[in-house]
Formats: structure tokens, C-alpha cells, sequence
């Protein structure tokens, strides 16, 4: 099975306020006001790339292609039959149990599930799903639940995540995100990040996807 998203609905508050960044650069007067506004989008950009988290509220659109299951001797190898047991455990759960198939959510933290939506192949349209399904919020990361059989190649969920005021970011995600608003204010330009903050950020990430560089590229302003 793979997976991708897209964040459909950008942040509109970051996780650090300009008025604290200043604080914390001993900054003076309003005339970086703007550098330092997106100084501190980076920086969250940065840290989510990093951790896999999302550190502010928003809007993503995350999409399931599951791979095809055995066929039989009509479309598929001669003589060899469906398994649809080893199907199911591909998909997270075995068709002759209770327990329902499940999808794993990108950048948690997930607060809710807005729809579900399928489609039979690529050039099927996307439809509503109406079986029954449920969101387990509490897990890193999230699971959307489907209690009925998962039949369609392709799964759809639009869902709002992120960290807020009423479940603020991490104490040492947030100093790393300080640090990195900092150094960047004193280094415009730089690439990349000393490897302590780095370090700090990659201890809180959620391995919901493969790992990716110690040292990811820092993105453009």
C-alpha cells in the first residue's frame, strides 16, 4: 500500500508569535517585522519535516492506493488462488476477525476527520464513503478505523491536525524551534542547521514515514 498528502489549508497561526521572537532576539522596534514572520515559518517548516509533526494547525488531504490482491486463473497466475486472508493483513486487519482495517494518518497531532471518500481505481470519481469509520486521535500516529471490508484500490481523508492553544507544542520541540528562528536570524542564508537542534527535533519524531536525512535542506524563504 502507498500513501501521500498534501496540506490543503496552510496555518494561520504559527506555533511561535512575532512578539515572542522578538523577545527572544532581543529585537528592538518593527523594521524586521516581516524577515522575522518568516523567519519563524521556516522554522516550523523545518521542524515538521524534521519531526513529522505539525506544529500548527491545518488542513490535510492524505490519499491510500492498496496493492491488488492475488487473482485467480483469470487475472491472475494460472492456478493459483485469491488469498484473501494475507490480503487483509496487508491492510491492517484479517477479514475473518473483528477488529477493523485501518489507515494510518500523516502529522499528527490529529484533532478531527472531516470525510472519507473512495474510488475504484484512477479513473474512477471520488465518492463519499458511508460504512462506518472511527478516528483514534490518541495514537501517534492517528488511525482512521473501517469497520466494513476495504474493497476500493483507492482511500481519501481530509482531516485537521496540528498543535493549538488548547494542545501547545512541545517544550523541546518549541525551544528547538527558538533556537532555529535564531540562527537564522544571525545567519541569513544558511542551508543548514547546527547539529544539536537538529538532534533535539529528531528525538520527537513520529515514524510514520521512512526517515529521511540527518540533515534535511532548510527551505527557501
Amino acid at each position: 500500500m502507498s500513501s501521500a498528502y498534501r496540506v490543503t489549508v496552510q496555518p494561520t497561526v504559527e506555533p511561535i508569535t512575532l512578539i515572542d521572537a522578538k523577545a527572544y532576539l532581543r529585537v528592538d522596534g518593527n523594521d524586521e517585522d516581516t524577515v522575522i514572520a518568516q523567519l519563524i515559518t521556516r522554522a516550523r517548516a523545518f521542524g515538521e519535516s524534521v519531526t513529522h509533526r505539525a506544529l500548527a494547525t491545518q488542513t490535510i488531504r492524505q490519499e491510500w492506493t492498496l496493492n491488488a490482491a492475488p487473482g485467480g486463473t483469470l487475472s491472475g497466475p494460472f492456478d493459483e488462488r485469491a488469498d484473501w486472508y494475507i490480503y487483509g493483513q496487508g491492510i491492517g486487519s484479517s477479514p475473518f476477525g473483528t477488529v477493523p482495517y485501518y489507515f494510518d494518518l500523516a502529522m499528527p497531532p490529529v484533532q478531527s476527520l472531516t470525510s472519507v471518500e473512495t474510488r475504484d481505481d484512477v479513473f474512477s470519481t471520488w465518492t463519499t464513503f458511508t460504512g462506518t469509520t472511527s478516528l483514534d486521535s490518541t495514537m501517534e500516529p492517528a488511525r482512521l478505523y473501517v469497520q466494513d471490508p476495504v474493497s476500493a484500490e483507492q482511500w481519501r481523508a481530509i482531516f485537521v491536525t496540528g498543535y493549538n492553544t488548547s494542545y501547545p507544542v512541545q517544550m523541546n520541540i518549541l525551544q528547538a524551534l527558538y533556537e532555529t528562528v535564531a540562527y537564522l536570524y544571525d545567519n541569513r542564508g544558511a542551508q543548514y542547521l547546527p547539529e544539536s537542534i537538529v538532534n533535539r527535533l529528531s528525538s520527537c519524531k513520529v515514524d510514520w514515514i521512512c526517515c529521511k536525512s540527518l540533515y534535511p535542506r532548510l527551505q527557501a524563504s
